[in-house]
């Protein structure tokens, strides 16, 4: 009988052959073309749109087009129009659809429906990387604000009146029911 190959080193050249196929035969991501909705123009990796081909971006990083504008959901309920990505500063401008202009109902308020802070966001997910740093060793560009009704002027610089900001029918906020006066403050 011939010799042949020793059984460890086929199998370890069998091992290499798989892996060289693995690799070779991975999905390349960075080499998807640009989608665009809206006025974004250049969505590319790690975003992608859904119906996009599956090898382009990362499906945890999903965008819609609906009616002509980019969509970003970052939780069940959460609907944010996407603004602009800068791929240069690893940045994405995004807006709460329930605010202001950008919503259809004439009840919609500018204070946002959903905030952007550590705690909507689970360790291991997809948005990590939002927040690299624990909350001890960084800090965090973030207040919390009371709004509030008053019959007379207040004189703090602590507090600022935003009366002009809304009708004079109230706000309505989706977070709670409560209608607001014509003097509104928030004291920060």
């Amino acid at each position: 009988m011939g010799r042949g190959i020793p059984f460890p080193a086929r199998l370890t050249l069998l091992v290499a052959l798989l892996l060289l196929h693995r690799i070779c035969s991975a999905k390349d991501t960075h080499h998807c073309a640009p989608s665009s909705c809206g006025d974004i123009c250049n969505i590319s990796y790690p975003f992608r749109l859904k119906d996009d081909p599956p090898n382009c971006g990362d499906f945890r990083y999903n965008l819609s087009c609906e009616n002509n504008r980019t969509v970003l959901r970052f939780f069940p309920g959460s609907e944010f129009y996407v603004k602009e990505i800068d791929y240069d500063n690893f940045t994405i401008r995004v807006v709460d659809g329930g605010v202001g202009d950008h919503h259809q109902d004439n009840h919609s308020s500018n204070i946002p429906r959903y905030f952007l802070t550590r705690g909507n966001f689970s360790d291991g997910g997809p948005y990590d990387t939002l927040f690299p740093y624990s909350s001890s060793s960084s800090h965090f560009i973030s207040n919390d604000v009371a709004f509030m009704r008053c019959e007379k002027p207040v004189k703090s610089p602590g507090y600022l009146n935003i009366s002009a900001c809304f009708d004079t029918n109230g706000v309505y906020s989706s977070n709670n029911s409560k209608r607001f006066g014509t003097s509104i403050g928030i004291w920060v």
